[in-house]
């Protein structure tokens, strides 16, 4: 039975937690730095922090304050320390995890936390430890108590997490986080959670306490980690948004806790493929949503990375055609990288310009990018003929308003909106972008051209109020001397009052 007060937590953990395995552990494992500590100027010998002995220096002519060398003795790597040069304060401080059957109930396992402290001006060898979390776990799940450490007092928690070094009591904290997994597999022998596959998620280091809580809990999870399902899992722990909502963990089968029975063929595609958690688990959303693509196809066609699209895809198109479409395309050399922007893209475009979707050829088109964009330019056109109505409108007023000749130079009024777009691609300057201003009449555009040539581009004007915005020609080069001539002239006589007058 679980525990359910703190004094009953505390009496499944020794009354001295510090055994020898874990002050091992703690010396090898848990601190970021170690040292050479050098007492006296004329010492011949130092003392290591790592291997915590007395070691002979033949050579001192490396070691000087702050360097980094390599114990003599244990060849670990350590920095030098000179005592007399001053480390008073300097303090290491670790956060270590560590596991051991209960000594009440030899089928339930514990983990304990505690921060230990190592003060190197005093005797560097000596550890403090300060105990944080206790973790009790049983076939009947898990329970929680953690140290206030201002008062500390013994607290209970309504679930169990991870409780590591945080707030304003330790906003000091430099120190390293480690687990003691050789503990663990101590610890779990001959209890229920032995075959529970946590060799698996040894990468999690303390976070693996979330799987021994979820085996404790839903002893199901076992054999989804066996299945190889183990990414997926480590992912769901680490409460990737994913994820979430996708298992059902009352369930007493594979069927029904993902909601489908996968197949011995997506069985061997994960065991062959080192597939990610988020990949898994967009797998997993797509079959239990009924989706009869299997893992190589989904993952192979680009599926697993793509769930908001096929979701919006799903209502015009089933999975099934989908795929078929998208083998058809492979088979002709027509299915590119951008299929699911793309196609949704067509799809859209199709709708947009009043397409038959029932029509096959219209729904499943052999050159899709091809497809695509004539729909863009026949929108565009679209787009463009009820400009065009506009500028119709406009256009006797516009020439009645600008048009103007000398003996080298001409002003021609555009029609249409292929008008601007061809001034545009042949003077290489931006135009075009101003077909719906233009139409809309927020501002006049003119052609400026040679009498001899009327018909090529030249120079285009931006007419607004009465002054000319800018005269723009190849590339929006400048206006020559010449150019500036004829425009001085084309003000005078559009813009004069006697001019106005006559134009209204």
């Amino acid at each position: 039975m679980l525990p359910q007060t703190t004094d009953q937590i505390l009496a499944h953990f020794r009354k001295d937690p510090v055994t020898k395995n874990l002050q091992e552990f703690v010396r090898k494992n848990s601190f970021e730095h170690q040292y050479l500590f050098i007492r006296e100027k004329s010492d011949a010998t130092g003392y290591c922090s790592f291997c915590q002995k007395d070691i002979p220096l033949n050579d001192r002519s490396s070691m000087s304050h702050n360097t980094e060398t390599t114990c003599p003795r244990c060849r670990h790597e350590v920095t030098v320390k000179h005592v007399w040069r001053g480390i008073k304060g300097i303090a290491d401080v670790a956060y270590v995890y560590h596991f051991a059957r209960s000594v009440k109930n030899k089928q339930m396992v514990t983990c304990q936390t505690f921060y230990v402290y190592r003060f190197l001006d005093g005797k560097p060898e000596t550890m403090e430890y300060s105990p944080s979390c206790y973790y009790v776990f049983s076939g009947e799940g898990g329970k929680m108590m953690y140290v206030y450490p201002y008062t500390g007092s013994h607290n209970l928690t309504k679930s169990i997490y991870i409780k590591n070094p945080a707030g304003d009591f330790y906003q000091h904290w430099r120190g390293k986080i480690s687990a003691n997994l050789d503990s663990l597999a101590r610890a779990i022998r001959q209890t229920p959670f032995q075959y529970s596959a946590w060799e698996k998620y040894t990468e999690m280091d303390e976070k693996i306490l979330l799987y021994i809580k979820q085996f404790a809990k839903y002893p199901q999870v076992e054999y989804l980690s066996k299945c190889g399902l183990s990414a997926f899992i480590q992912s769901y722990l680490e409460r990737y948004p994913v994820t979430k909502g996708l298992l059902n963990w009352r369930g007493k089968s594979l069927r029904k806790v993902l909601g489908f029975q996968p197949s011995k063929q997506e069985f061997q595609y994960i065991d062959k493929k080192n597939l990610s958690g988020v990949t898994l688990a967009n797998w997993i959303a797509l079959r239990k949503s009924g989706c009869p693509i299997l893992l190589p196809d989904l993952h192979g066609y680009g599926w697993l990375t793509e769930v908001d699209a096929l979701n919006k895809l799903r209502e015009t198109v089933s999975f099934d055609k989908l795929l078929t479409y998208q083998k058809r395309l492979e088979k002709r050399g027509e299915l590119t990288a951008y299929f699911f922007r793309d196609y949704p893209d067509y799809l859209r475009e199709c709708k947009q310009l009043g397409y038959d979707l029932s029509r096959k050829d219209i729904l499943y088109p052999n050159k899709l990018a091809e497809n695509h964009l004539q729909n863009q330019l026949r929108i565009k056109q679209k787009a463009n003929r009820q400009l065009d109505k506009k500028l119709t409108e406009r256009y006797p007023k516009l020439v009645e308003k600008y048009q103007y000749a000398s003996a080298d130079f001409c002003i021609v009024i555009p029609r249409t909106s292929s008008d601007l777009i061809g001034e545009g691609y042949h003077l290489r300057h931006c135009v075009g972008g101003y077909i719906d201003r233009y139409a809309n009449g927020l501002t006049d555009i003119v052609f400026l051209r040679k009498t001899a040539e009327p018909s090529v581009a030249y120079y285009t004007m931006e007419i607004q109020n009465g002054r000319i915005l800018q005269c723009r020609g190849f590339k929006n080069c400048v206006p020559t001397d010449e150019i500036y001539a004829f425009l001085d002239e084309f003000k005078h006589f559009c813009f004069t009052k006697k001019r106005q007058k006559r134009a209204v």
